[in-house]
């Protein structure tokens, strides 16, 4: 959830953390566009509710429409968004949340990465390729050691991104001059770092 991003200058995304519902709406719509009725059923919400989540991520510009489509009613307009910003906030935004706001946007993160693993394993995906990544490691570390720590990862992510933004515009030449593009890869990256209760 932390990183280090230029176009973070400002609070909005610490108050877009301010609530449950809005981590996990930035989070599906960090990956795809989406409608508030399609958003409310992929997290299992009443649709009035994740509306007004998204009406509020609207107006805190970390999300915006993109597409209006009419409903198969034919009287109804469907509102499509997509995220303009990935789910990543800064020490100091992180710090104006509540201890208890801190905890609902960590149990949100953590299931989503929980689900995340569940499917790839169910799907047969996680090994596949196989030179992925997975480690575990204990650390002991004083002060100084616990904030490099910190700073490692915290440009690990920063990178990432880059690489992410790098692999979307290559697809997207490819596309346009008709060419077959590299095998497109869904991925996902978990990164946790925590005090371990000394027990294990």
């Amino acid at each position: 959830m932390r990183g280090r991003s230029p176009s973070f200058t400002s609070a909005q995304l610490a108050k877009a953390f301010k609530h449950p519902i809005r981590v996990q709406v930035m989070a599906i719509l960090n990956e795809r566009i989406a409608s508030p009725k399609e958003l409310a059923i992929a997290i299992g919400r009443p649709l009035n509710t994740v509306s007004y989540h998204v009406e509020k991520l609207e107006e805190l510009d970390c999300i915006e429409l993109v597409e209006e489509k009419q409903a198969s009613a034919g009287r109804v307009i469907e509102h499509f968004y997509r995220a303009t910003r990935p789910p990543l906030i800064e020490a100091e935004e992180w710090e104006e949340l509540s201890a208890e706001e801190k905890h609902q946007s960590v149990n949100v993160i953590m299931r989503l990465i929980s689900g995340d693993i569940n499917d790839a394993m169910s799907a047969g995906t996680f090994l596949d390729p196989d030179d992925n990544h997975l480690s575990r490691t204990p650390l002991t570390v004083d002060r100084q050691g616990w904030t490099d720590t910190v700073r490692i990862l915290d440009e690990a992510v920063r990178r990432l991104l880059l690489v992410h933004e790098e692999s979307k515009a290559r697809i997207k030449m490819h596309s346009e001059d008709g060419v077959r593009p590299q095998e497109v890869l869904d991925t996902r990256v978990a990164i946790v770092h925590f005090r371990s209760s000394g027990s294990g």
